[in-house]
């Protein structure tokens, strides 16, 4: 099964690539990650050549079908399509390099 690395743990990994200190590296990471938050809510795309690519969309508003239970006099439990409004919203997607 694939393990999975935490922050700290990334972070002691890239202070050892970097030859540098762990505080010195967590910056570093804090820096990489808010740069591509910032650029993705300004509506743009980030690319990292060799490692992911990253991108926001914006959905329009929709509207749905959501099965809601009721129930009847009989204690019998029902579904039945509601139809809702799901509001414009953004999506971000990360598509990672075919060469990892």
């Amino acid at each position: 099964m694939t393990e999975t690395v935490n922050k700290k743990e990334l972070v002691a990994t890239i202070a050892e690539i970097l030859g540098s200190n762990k505080k010195d590296a967590n910056i570093a990471l804090d820096g990489v990650v808010e740069a591509i938050k910032q650029e993705l809510k300004a509506d743009k795309n980030v690319s990292i050549v060799g490692f992911a690519k990253f991108t926001s969309k914006l959905v329009p508003e929709r509207t749905a079908s959501v099965p809601v239970k009721t129930e009847l006099e009989t204690g019998e439990v029902k579904y039945v399509k509601q139809e809702t409004v799901v509001p414009e919203h953004v999506t971000y997607k990360a598509k990672i390099s075919k060469s990892l």
